[in-house]
């Protein structure tokens, strides 16, 4: 059976089933994100079109009965949001600004470890 899924229904699920996280962690004084996106659902089949229509992410088990999807890592997580151009609701508006400037000090922090690793050499 061909999927039916429009770029509308999808942005409906990821607002009504799916889960924004980010892992913060420390390093010598500097702080790093990692994001991830998650959606959780019973129907392994809607998972699986929402990955194969992103082209991103991977379904495991996660209980008896239970599937999820997840996408991680700024790359991907940023295509998602490009792909899907997310609506300005204010709920969405408040993560994308936190997103980016967590985008905005990791990539800040790694590229300072990198030169700071290079000037010991």
């Amino acid at each position: 059976m061909k999927s039916k899924l429009t770029k509308d229904w999808i942005v409906g699920f990821f607002e009504g089933e799916g889960c924004f996280s980010v892992t913060r962690w420390t390093d010598k004084d500097k702080v790093y994100f990692y994001p991830k996106i998650t959606l959780a659902q019973k129907n392994k089949e809607i998972l699986e079109d929402i990955k194969k229509y992103l082209s991103l992410g991977s379904i495991h088990k996660i209980q008896r009965d239970c599937y999820q999807l997840t996408i991680d890592g700024f790359k991907s997580v940023s295509l998602v949001f490009k792909k899907l151009n997310f609506p300005e609701s204010f709920r969405l508006k408040h993560s994308r600004e936190r997103y980016s400037r967590m985008i905005e000090i990791t990539r800040y922090n790694i590229k300072e470890s990198k030169r700071f690793k290079g000037d010991k050499k």
